[in-house]
């Protein structure tokens, strides 16, 4: 009887041993994986502050494009694995999206790759009018009809980013625009008091004939390439320039 009150006891101190047991080791790994969640954190926010630390001080210097107007400033940061990142960054007239490859070694940034992925004009236009073109002295002026106040003018200028485009909305370089007086045309840009930048204007009675040169014998570099409306290539590396290609498959790097 003695014995059988002996073995009972036993194996409930051992019951009770294992349960306490269990208990301690299921805490302490909570505990350790807690510690390595915050460890994780840690390192992952400190490459992050390193990242866009270096990106935002160096931008200038690492985009392909190069910024119109004003500096480039970084509007995001999309960590999508460990060293690889979405960047959307803007001057005043464009917003670029790259994917961007880096290395971090003692704290120290190493871009390996930047690619331009997107690149949308986001200064949004407010003028949108069809009408005439005056000309005084070698400036252009639109000459409109608004309900109510006919005959209304507005001051045109160009930049860098203007597109020019024929009556059948065929892009072509704005070297080639000829404006003549009375010429009807469309302007699409953004309106200040009486000033348009002009984003967009298309001929509308015109269709254009090139006299840039598209025989790649007569491209000698890579500006006549771009105006002559071959394509242009951004390099996936550090330090690359553009590239302009013809239909000949010829490439001329931008100097």
């Amino acid at each position: 009887m003695k014995n059988k009150i002996f073995k009972i006891t036993l194996i409930i101190i051992i019951t009770i041993f294992l349960a306490f047991l269990t208990s301690v080791l299921t805490n302490y790994k909570k505990i350790d994986d807690n510690n390595s969640n915050n460890i994780s954190v840690v390192i992952e926010n400190k490459n992050e502050n390193l990242l866009n630390s270096y990106i935002n001080q160096n931008i200038e210097e690492l985009s392909p494009k190069k910024s119109i107007g004003e500096n480039f400033t970084i509007k995001n940061v999309e960590f999508l694995e460990e060293d690889l990142v979405n960047i959307e960054y803007s001057d005043e007239n464009n917003l670029y999206k790259a994917r961007v490859t880096f290395e971090t070694e003692n704290e120290n940034i190493e871009i390996t790759s930047f690619q331009i992925i997107e690149n949308s004009y986001v200064k949004s236009y407010n003028f949108e009018k069809e009408g005439n073109i005056k000309k005084e002295n070698d400036d252009y002026i639109l000459i409109y009809d608004e309900e109510g106040a006919p005959a209304t003018t507005r001051n045109l200028f160009f930049k860098e980013y203007t597109k020019c485009k024929d009556k059948n909305l065929i892009k072509f370089p704005c070297s080639e625009l000829d404006l003549e007086v009375g010429e009807r045309v469309k302007i699409i840009g953004y309106e200040d008091e009486n000033n348009v930048d002009i984003y967009e204007i298309i001929e509308i009675t015109k269709d254009i004939v090139l006299s840039t040169p598209k025989n790649t014998e007569e491209i000698t570099n890579f500006e006549e390439c771009e105006e002559a409306g071959f394509e242009v290539l951004y390099p996936d590396c550090i330090g690359c320039k553009p590239q302009c290609i013809t239909d000949s498959g010829e490439i001329f790097n931008q100097e």
